[in-house]
């Protein structure tokens, strides 16, 4: 599964989503104001 937040809301509840990368294997998309997405992944998918 995949989910885009806003920056507001990523910092906001940090935590959370963290745990959601890990727990769920979940990618997580922050939109940024300069209009330059970031993507959370946990270190199980990132390739090494």
């Amino acid at each position: 599964m995949t989910s885009t937040l806003i920056q507001s809301d990523s910092r906001a509840n940090l935590n959370k989503y963290l745990d959601q990368v890990n727990d769920e294997d979940e990618t997580i998309y922050i939109a940024r104001s300069n209009n330059r997405a970031v993507a959370v992944v946990s270190q199980e998918k990132w390739p090494s």
